[in-house]
């Protein structure tokens, strides 16, 4: 117990998460485990350098209770020498105004407070309080729902900003953590309600799991988490380039190549369609194994060579399937047709999205630099940060971009696609409107509304999973560079 403060000083060292002179914001909801995290970054501040800033969201859900929260994260702030920021949001309204539940939209405000306060504060990353208890409750959550190996890569340490210290270390140890530096912390009844799945798996599943195969279920979880990481991040680049390879633009969807997708292993045929699916449905519902098996059993025997056996659900019949189509999440449709399988937006969507695309309907949001921001109408949570050397931004550049800082400067928007737009896509030194560039891409039109811009004044530097601007692009003469990634919101966690 005594050496929590070691095991997270080793944990942040090792994922490389904050920089001497770094400013941070720590994220603080009363409860034990970030409360232990404020007062752990406060030692790793004096140790480091760091800048330390708290927030805190009053959700305005229970009141006095609420208020009584804020108060309590103040005052710690306050004890510790560490200046605080207050937010409060109606998520009660958010949630009814945007027709999620009470939990998407509370995490949707919190995560734009800390982009918001991130970026007032000038703070490069943002520390939250995920334990190994919430890393194992996720991978068995997934496991529930139908997840893939994406979904048990858990929640990562690092994702674009945020950074989570305390991965490796358990709840238990983190409230003992508290009583051996005289803390206290509050306690969220939320956490005990029924209603959520990960109340049930914390309260219920997981101590069954610990009375058949002992105390270490948890740290298992979390280790499988981990190990499988960096794989899901090799991965997602091989099926991006696999899916671009075998399939083509069909209206307003995808096409794939049966003839070319038997060749494929049996592992990247799935992880391919799957990355057709979410190329294709809008943001909502996450895609599991259960809709790709769906989609393999309606191709039958077209999946896989002739010579292929044995693996179940791909196994070549000899005969026609039955159905010629199913229905998948998001308003999805897969459907055979001559040429190929194609992946569609089902009856209804097609022309729902055509109507969001008039000039006067779409969206418009702050980037923090350095923060974050959410854009729910794409399905994507956009990360900014800056670096003085390129190579710490290296990844999948399809979701990453790099620019210079210091002619992006720090005042970014991130918005939908308008009617007349241009920019210099990177190689060109001439404008270029934008719906030709989708056009050249094969961007349907029913998706152009979907892609996020980002803009450094009114000029677009990010055509997100595309294009930079030309101009802005990283020279030998960039001192800092501005790097931007965008992750998929059913990538990161829901329940924090």
């Amino acid at each position: 117990m005594g050496d929590v403060y070691g095991r997270v000083l080793a944990y942040v060292e090792r994922h490389g998460m904050f920089s001497p002179g770094d400013a941070i914001v720590v994220a603080v909801s009363g409860g034990a485990d970030s409360v232990a995290l404020l007062h752990v970054m406060g030692r790793l501040a004096k140790r480091m350098g760091l800048r330390l800033h708290a927030g805190h969201l009053n959700h305005l859900l229970r009141a006095d209770q609420a208020e009584e929260d804020a108060r309590f994260v103040a005052d710690l702030a306050r004890s510790l020498g560490i200046p605080c920021t207050v937010g409060r949001e109606d998520v009660a309204a958010r949630a009814a105004s945007s027709g999620t539940g009470l939990e998407e939209a509370g995490r949707e405000a919190r995560y734009a407070f800390l982009g918001r306060l991130a970026g007032d504060v000038g703070a490069r990353r943002i520390a939250l309080g995920h334990t190994r208890d919430d890393q194992a409750e996720t991978v068995l959550m997934r496991i529930i729902r139908g997840a893939g190996i994406e979904g048990l890569a858990g929640i990562p340490p690092v994702r674009g900003s945020i950074v989570r210290p305390l991965l490796r270390v358990g709840h238990a140890e983190l409230e003992e953590y508290c009583r051996q530096q005289g803390l206290t912390w509050r306690v969220d009844p939320y956490n005990f309600d029924p209603g959520y799945l990960r109340n049930r798996v914390r309260h219920h599943l997981l101590p069954c799991l610990e009375e058949v195969a002992g105390a270490g279920v948890r740290e298992r979880l979390a280790e499988l988490a981990e190990a499988l990481r960096p794989d899901v991040e090799w991965l997602r680049g091989v099926e991006e380039q696999t899916l671009a390879d075998v399939s083509s633009r069909r209206g307003e969807g995808v096409l794939i190549d049966l003839g070319r997708l038997p060749a494929l292993p049996p592992a990247l045929r799935r992880r391919v369609l799957r990355r057709a699916i979410l190329t294709v449905k809008r943001p909502g519902r996450q895609v599991g194994l259960a809709h790709v098996q769906a989609v393999l059993d309606l191709l039958g025997g077209r999946a896989v060579p002739e010579d292929e056996g044995g693996l179940a659900g791909e196994r070549s019949t000899g005969h026609r399937p039955a159905a010629e189509e199913v229905h998948l999440p998001g308003g999805v449709v897969a459907r055979l047709t001559p040429d190929g399988l194609a992946l569609e937006p089902a009856p209804g969507e097609a022309g729902r999205l055509k109507r969001d695309e008039g000039a006067t309907v779409g969206y418009r949001y702050r980037l923090p630099v350095p923060g974050l921001v959410e854009v729910p109408e794409a399905g994507l949570l956009i990360h900014a940060a800056v670096v003085r050397d390129p190579v710490q931004a290296i990844g999948h550049l399809a979701r990453r971009a790099l620019l210079d800082y210091n002619k992006t400067g720090a005042q970014l928007l991130v918005r939908s696609w308008r009617p007349g737009d241009r920019f210099f896509p990177l190689g060109m030194e001439s404008p270029k409107k934008l719906h030709d560039f989708f056009v050249d891409e094969k961007v349907p039109r029913v998706q152009r509304q979907r892609i996020p811009l980002v803009l450094s004044g009114d000029e677009i530097i990010w055509v997100v999973g595309y294009r930079i601007d030309h101009r802005y692009r990283v020279t030998p003469a960039t001192r800092e560079v501005l790097v931007l990634e965008a992750c998929d919101l059913e990538e990161e966690e829901r329940g924090a």
